[in-house]
């Protein structure tokens, strides 16, 4: 009798998960919409031109990398800046994705950054003087979209992997 309750209850969560996944053409088309935006997001960053980058981003959009220390940057101006920075304390930044999931306002996108930053850098509040020439450091961006725009990008970064290929220096402060 109890294996009838299991095989049962196993059926109805079977059902309801089948249920759950099923997508209606309209947000499949919202999921493809994304795919888009994510899809020109990219070869943005591939242009390594950060008012490029920004252009997706709205007016008040948030960027909040998940480092100790790191502020949230607010404003697509503040964000370019940002970014300008990072291309430039990271000349031979590159990126590989490895898994892009989309929803209907949201892609995670699982990523591998290859740098060799050639002077110290500045991570959230720590900074790093690179002792190895290239290295891939693991990341995963969440990335929301509003009215086709980048509203907010959350990035998180496997700072123990470059801790393998930078020495920490100081916190706070200038990294020169």
């Amino acid at each position: 009798m109890q294996n009838i309750i299991k095989l049962i209850g196993g059926t109805v969560l079977s059902i309801l998960l089948v249920g759950c996944q099923q997508e209606t053409s309209e947000q499949r088309g919202e999921s493809q919409d994304v795919a888009a935006l994510t899809a020109a997001y990219g070869e943005a960053w591939s242009s390594r031109d950060a008012a490029r980058i920004a252009s997706y981003h709205s007016d008040d959009s948030q960027f909040v990398l998940h480092v100790a220390g790191a502020t949230t940057i607010v404003g697509r101006a503040a964000i370019e800046e940002a970014f300008k920075t990072l291309l430039a304390d990271n000349p031979d930044y590159a990126s590989r994705k490895t898994l892009v999931k989309t929803g209907s306002d949201f892609v995670v996108v699982e990523y591998e950054i290859t740098t060799g930053p050639d002077r110290p850098f500045k991570i959230g509040e720590t900074c790093f003087a690179p002792r190895t020439s290239d290295y891939s450091i693991p990341a995963i961006d969440l990335i929301l979209f509003e009215d086709g725009e980048v509203a907010a990008k959350h990035t998180f970064i496997d700072t123990e992997t470059m801790r393998l290929h930078a020495d920490p220096m100081l916190s706070g402060g200038d990294c020169s």
